[in-house]
């Protein structure tokens, strides 16, 4: 679950239950689920509303609640966090419902479930073990920070803590990158105010499965996101008193060096596609830096906050959460910026996956 449902939740007198998804186009059939894109409908916090989106690489169709679809209306679960792809397998990480689904990646039928795993937030993969980061930041008392490991059977072999929190995993140049800055929330009155309580990443040998660098990032905002490109990391750390600041992490050795977007706004969520960096501020703006210059695409006409982002093959693809009260609305634009198609999903959209 991302903070911003928390505090929603917390603030919201009633939620409404899930709307049925609509498609829009006709729908693929079952088993077809390839040269598209996945989108997770994270649901509502408490209740078994996730599901999995599905629209063709050439947007001519889309599909929604695919997994129940396949699996005889069964309910995923409670908050869909994030997925995971490896070989012919897709993960489904259920935060809420303390498990990770196991799928066919193409047809969506339900191979099996890890139950060993607590308050799941994303994996990685890398040397036949399975990484999943792990988190509880509140109640303060009952709060934790891990990463679990498991084998290629789905049986967990070790666990790692940390002393902050462990968000982002990536994969990148056989070693595994976990986002440990970690974050502590202030409350003042009503309102939650999160706070940085450090700026690393830690890496991690899948060969011993041990810690063997850390990574001090040079700002002091949080950080936002952390992606893979072509066997390299891609931090984004942003604040409103330190501003945006982007940063590559050679997937080898682990070295770091700033990269120079120039003037961007407060960054929320960053992308890289085909060596382009893209970055989405907190005015809903879209910046794309090609290595040489930035420029403003375009500001996004979302009405609400933008809870998902991905650039995948030059398609930009941007979700609406509705406060999550009603069923997202994605769209999707070109690399200039120009609208190619809308169309609803389920409620909480949360992030695109390449199939």
């Amino acid at each position: 679950m991302k903070l911003n449902q928390f505090l929603f939740l917390a603030g919201a007198s009633a939620m409404l239950t899930l709307q049925s998804c609509r498609t829009d186009e006709a729908p693929s059939s079952t088993g077809n689920y390839q040269n598209g894109i996945f989108i997770t409908n994270e649901g509502n916090y408490g209740k078994p509303n996730s599901g999995v989106s599905f629209v063709s690489k050439d947007l001519s169709f889309t599909e929604n609640d695919i997994y129940s679809k396949a699996n005889g209306g069964e309910p995923m679960g409670d908050v869909l966090n994030s997925a995971g792809f490896h070989g012919n397998n897709a993960y489904w990480v259920m935060n809420n419902s303390n498990k990770i689904i196991v799928t066919d990646r193409y047809t969506m039928k339900k191979k099996s479930e890890i139950t060993t795993t607590e308050q799941p937030r994303y994996m990685a993969f890398a040397n036949n073990y399975i990484y999943v980061t792990e988190n509880r930041w509140y109640p303060t008392e009952d709060a934790f920070s891990k990463l679990g490991i498991y084998d290629q059977n789905h049986n967990r072999v070790k666990t790692i803590t940390f002393d902050r929190l462990s968000e982002k995993i990536v994969s990148a140049s056989n070693y595994i990158y976990v986002q440990t800055d970690g974050t502590k929330y202030v409350y003042n009155g009503n309102t939650s105010v999160p706070a940085p309580t450090g700026h690393t990443i830690s890496r991690i040998n899948p060969t011993t499965n041990e810690v063997d660098k850390i990574i001090t990032l040079n700002h002091t905002g949080m950080i936002k996101d952390m992606v893979e490109s072509q066997g390299d990391v891609y931090v984004m750390s942003s604040s409103q008193s330190a501003g945006t600041a982007i940063f590559r992490v050679e997937g080898t050795s682990g070295n770091i060096s700033k990269i120079n977007t120039g003037a961007v706004g407060i960054g929320s969520k960053l992308a890289v596609d085909n060596g382009t960096i893209y970055i989405l501020d907190s005015n809903k703006n879209i910046f794309k830096y090609n290595g040489v210059s930035t420029t403003k695409l375009f500001m996004s006409n979302a009405s609400t906050y933008i809870y998902g982002f991905n650039v995948i093959d030059e398609k930009i693809y941007i979700s609406e959460m509705n406060n999550f009260t009603s069923n997202s609305t994605i769209s999707v634009h070109n690399a200039a910026g120009t609208l190619l198609k809308t169309f609803t999903t389920g409620i909480g959209s949360n992030g695109f996956y390449k199939n």
